[in-house]
């Protein structure tokens, strides 16, 4: 497959930029990183590594995130505009997309919807400053072929009441009319819109679920979204408090609305210390806080109710570490996934375990991070209790021009029956500068998951395996020109029986990009 690309930039005057974009969509060639636990029934995010996506971002950062350009799967053109004054900024773009695809969300988890079918994609943003006060405005619009539209508009502000504190808020309200095609996406198996539905649809054993409700495709969906925060962090205490009311009805395609049909207010409190420690030069911090949440659906239903305390120490050697338990009573799935209810219908599991995050850097060179988590938590897919073992090493070496990133993720998920799930994350990410205009890149990726299908529900593998090795050289000769060529593999294996690994994916690739950028007083 050839594939051309085109990046232009016009600049009028040191605060106005127009960009436009042909086929954009170079994420292939930069492998996506973001991987999560199978026991996390909510979408991890993404960063965006478009150019032409990434310079606009921070004008379309709100409290909700309406705009997450990773939902422009496969931009085929687009223009945007960015204007920035002392007290004003306004944002607008406009981009055609060859699929739609964006996260559909419940009160307890989320998944991804893609449909091949074309679409549009716009946002307008604006934000006005008045002192220590600010108002803004945005919009978003996706709409698409069989007239599939969503339409979202709202207001936000922020207010400094003074160094320490601030008061922020926002009001969002949808308009969206789904077709069959997109509840049909996000069928567990079969045509489940059409297939005879019974009244008890048991989990693991159902095509339907809570995604393909929420895309009712036989009305128009309307709903507000609104969030509330007020924090106060000064040199010796914290407060804050989050307060979330979404609308069943919801929906914010463009966006990364990950949930919905709950209201969830979030609370915390804690008080700070300094110290000098010996050997070091500067002043260590201690800070302890407590953390409570609630969150119902919007008819009342419980979802979680959480406590959570955490020390934290910051200072001696570029030291972070962060360690504390944390009590919930949490709803993660439904027993009956033809209903919407929860109540009996979600059972409430009692989770107690540790988290911890823990960073150095002893000398200037090297960074090491152990994160983790242990403790009892229920696992979405199966309505089970069980006890989780997670680990998180990371070593970060920088040395002139040299750098290297290796992590690991290392999860274990223990029932009585035994071991439910074990899943195995290794990263290495190596990155070579042999002169100032060239530069090497290499990315290797392996993931293993480990199921005991004698007590999982539903029709699963026993194991996955992938593998990625990726490697780019980058030849940069000046700001406006840069060449990229390399190779990428990958190989999986999705098997009960056997472990033989198959090739998915090879690619040879030239990438050159050339910004044309002209300004105009």
């Amino acid at each position: 497959i050839n594939e051309f690309g085109v990046d232009a930039k016009v600049r009028f005057g040191t605060n106005k930029t127009l960009g436009l974009t042909v086929n954009p969509n170079f994420t292939e060639v930069e492998s996506d990183i973001a991987r999560d636990s199978i026991n996390n029934p909510f979408n991890p995010f993404k960063p965006e590594k478009r150019s032409f996506f990434q310079s606009g971002s921070p004008v379309y950062n709100t409290l909700l995130p309406m705009v997450y350009t990773r939902n422009i799967r496969f931009p085929e053109w687009g223009a945007n505009y960015i204007q920035n004054t002392r007290n004003s900024t306004t944002g607008l773009f406009y981009v055609e997309d060859a699929e739609t695809e964006f996260v559909m969300p419940d009160n307890l988890g989320s998944d991804t919807m893609n449909v091949a079918i074309e679409s549009n994609a716009s946002a307008f943003r604006y934000e006005q400053s008045f002192g220590k006060k600010s108002l803004g405005v945005l919009g978003t619009l996706r709409q698409g072929q069989d007239n599939y539209h969503n339409y979202v508009g709202g207001v936000d502000g922020l207010w400094d009441l003074s160094i320490d504190d601030k008061l922020r808020f926002q009001l969002m309200y949808s308009d969206t009319q789904y077709n069959e095609a997109f509840a049909d996406d996000l069928c567990e198996s079969g045509d489940c819109t059409r297939d005879p539905i019974p009244d008890f649809c048991p989990l693991g054993n159902c095509g339907t679920n809570a995604y393909v409700q929420r895309a009712d495709y036989e009305r128009k969906l309307t709903g507000h979204a609104f969030r509330f925060n007020y924090k106060h962090d000064g040199p010796n205490g914290l407060y804050w408090l989050n307060y979330y009311d979404v609308h069943r009805d919801f929906r914010g395609d463009l966006g990364f609305q990950k949930q919905v049909d709950y209201r969830s207010v979030n609370l915390a409190y804690g008080q700070k210390w300094y110290l000098r420690v010996p050997n070091d030069d500067g002043e260590s911090r201690i800070r302890a806080y407590g953390v409570f949440t609630e969150t119902r659906s919007q008819a009342n239903e419980d979802i979680e109710t959480a406590y959570a305390l955490y020390g934290e120490f910051r200072g001696w050697k570029q030291t972070v570490f962060r360690f504390g338990p944390t009590w919930k009573s949490r709803a993660v799935n439904r027993i009956n996934q033809n209903s919407l209810e929860l109540g009996d219908n979600a059972p409430l599991f009692d989770e107690h375990y540790w988290l911890w995050y823990y960073e150095i850097s002893p000398w200037s060179q090297w960074t090491f991070n152990f994160d983790g988590k242990y403790g009892e938590q229920a696992d979405s897919d199966n309505l089970r209790l069980g006890d989780l073992r997670e680990f998180k090493p990371r070593v970060r070496y920088q040395l002139g021009h040299i750098e290297i990133d290796a992590k690991a993720t290392h999860r274990i998920f223990d029932v009585e029956e035994g071991q439910l799930y074990k899943e195995e994350f290794y990263t290495l990410g190596v990155t070579y500068r042999s002169s100032k205009i060239f530069s090497h890149r290499l990315l290797w990726l392996y993931d293993i998951t480990e199921r005991n299908l004698a007590i999982w529900l539903g029709s699963e593998t026993a194991k996955e395996t992938s593998n990625s090795v990726e490697y780019t050289a980058i030849y940069q000769p000046s700001s406006a020109l840069r060449i990229l060529s390399g190779f990428k593999f990958e190989d999986e294996l999705d098997s009960d029986v056997d472990d033989k690994r198959y090739l998915t994916n090879r690619e040879l690739y030239v990438k050159l990009e050339y910004t044309f950028s002209k300004g105009f007083d």
